[in-house]
């Protein structure tokens, strides 16, 4: 079972862009997790990432 579906039903998913709102802190997911404003996943790899991109992936990778 992945926890992505799961993050969404529990409360704190769902009241997280309001926890998070006017700060500068984001979540970091894998790309389970869709793209919103207070949740960041790395670049799809598409096979054609450029450096700074596949440094985010591996930078976000290793700080989540």
């Amino acid at each position: 079972m992945h926890e992505a579906p799961v993050f969404v039903h529990i409360q704190l998913g769902r009241k997280m862009s309001i926890l998070l709102e006017g700060t500068p802190f984001v979540l970091l997911g894998d790309s389970a997790y869709g793209l919103t404003a207070t949740l960041m996943k790395p670049y799809p790899d598409n096979g054609r990432l450029d450096e700074t991109e596949k440094n985010f992936n591996r930078v976000s990778s290793q700080n989540r």
